[in-house]
């Protein structure tokens, strides 16, 4: 019998891209379900959230944000962009990664100081190979980046939960991912030195800074969420509360995975249709790939409310104090209704990215004063109703801009199947909550 030819495989840079990103998050799922049952104590499992909590609001915004406006800007700039990207990547990493030592240094309530100082090193070293993946798509490498993805993310996976296992410390843990990151260095090197064209342009770095700069300061205040929501539950509810909080507050990698890499995507072609006059297309596109993706997202966050509570059961098996979270759970997959709305996309894809920037701080206000408000007399729940809330209502925000830019909403996002799967989302939660 033969065997079918891998090199026939038919991946496109979006399949390529969500295949790997939904790795990546998978992988990250997996690590935090394993490391809350095989850490000895409460304590351990919420130190370990706290690095991973924290390392996301100090790097994830800037490392999204430049490497999200790649997709655009390569079609532009070529080549040249990927050394002009690394060179402002290593200077970000080192300036993030100083600040976090810095805060580590002056937080006197962190579950361990010195520990989030090693971890705030793995991840300068760490940040600039986030890179590695976005070049090897855009060169159309999309088998290669999927190989990568299935060595690296095992190798993670081994780093956390061996020494886990083994009843060695968190120290152990960030020690073995500061091995693997210069490892990821190390190939990231050699992938420049193949694909990049190693010239530094001032025009081009200050461009990538500038057209990325509304993004990164979006996400920032959208990392910023996590970070202030946690930090309200470990003021008012205490640790376990918060470890029962982060448990749950994950949205599903498969729905944020298609959402967003579509949305990046997208972004890309919308921009390139601008280009040669032909946006009514290029949202065309859009509207077409959203209707076909909901009609298998919608149902399988419907499947998947329903049976989460036992899901959650089976995950913590030796932490059934975290089972709780399935509510949390439950709350954030309604965040698929504002998942699929894609203004933002629409957005960047005409470059009026400053619009991100803004909203963005509307949302985070918002969300925090509703936590602040919700934590005490609702829980961990209610804080997740908080998230919700504000989110909605930043998309509603970005849908006024799109308006105002002559885009009409019906001109990117089927409605009427929307307006229905959504409809349906929100009977099955009331169903499962409230009768």
């Amino acid at each position: 019998m033969q065997l079918p030819n891998i090199n026939n495989l038919k991946l496109t840079q979006l399949s390529s891209l969500q295949l790997f990103q939904l790795m990546r998050y998978s992988t990250l799922f997996l690590n935090s379900v394993l490391m809350s049952n095989f850490l000895q104590t409460v304590n351990e499992v919420s130190a370990y959230e706290t690095l991973f909590l924290y390392g996301a609001t100090f790097y994830t915004f800037w490392l999204s944000g430049i490497n999200n406006t790649l997709f655009p800007m390569r079609a532009v700039h070529g080549k040249k962009i990927y050394f002009n990207t690394f060179l402002v990547l290593c200077l970000l990493s080192v300036v993030a990664g100083l600040a976090m030592m810095g805060y580590a240094y002056t937080d006197k309530t962190l579950p361990n100081q010195q520990l989030l100082q090693h971890y705030a090193f793995y991840t300068i070293v760490n940040a600039t190979t986030y890179l590695i993946e976005f070049i090897l798509i855009l060169e159309h490498r999309y088998l290669h980046v999927i190989i990568y993805a299935a060595v690296i993310f095992i190798l993670q996976i081994l780093c956390n939960i061996v020494p886990a296992i083994l009843k060695m410390d968190l120290f152990v843990v960030v020690h073995a991912l500061l091995v693997l990151s210069i490892a990821k260095l190390i190939y990231l090197f050699y992938i420049l030195k193949r694909f990049s064209i190693a010239q530094f342009e001032k025009t081009i770095a200050k461009s990538l800074v500038k057209k990325s700069s509304p993004v990164m300061l979006s996400l920032l205040f959208s990392g910023s969420i996590d970070f202030s929501n946690g930090y309200l539950i470990r003021h008012y509810l205490g640790t376990l509360d918060f470890a029962r909080y982060r448990a749950g507050a994950r949205e599903f990698p498969v729905f944020l995975i298609m959402t967003n890499t579509l949305s990046n995507v997208l972004s890309g072609k919308i921009a390139k249709f601008q280009i040669e006059d032909k946006l009514e297309e290029g949202l065309q596109l859009l509207k077409e790939k959203t209707v076909t993706l909901l009609r298998y997202l919608f149902p399988a966050a419907m499947l998947l409310m329903c049976i989460s509570k036992y899901v959650f059961t089976l995950l913590y098996f030796n932490k059934p104090e975290f089972v709780e979270g399935y509510k949390v759970f439950n709350v954030l997959l309604l965040l698929l209704v504002s998942r699929f709305m894609f203004p933002q996309t629409v957005l960047m894809g005409i470059h009026k990215n400053r619009y991100l920037a803004f909203t963005s701080i509307i949302e985070f206000v918002c969300i925090f004063i509703l936590a602040w408000l919700f934590v005490r007399p609702f829980g961990i729940v209610g804080v997740a109703f908080a998230t919700l809330l504000g989110c909605y209502f930043e998309k509603t925000v970005l849908l006024y801009y799109c308006k105002r830019e002559g885009i009409a909403v019906g001109k990117y996002l089927p409605v009427r199947e929307w307006i229905t799967y959504s409809s349906l989302l929100f009977l099955v939660f009331a169903l499962l909550h409230f009768f």
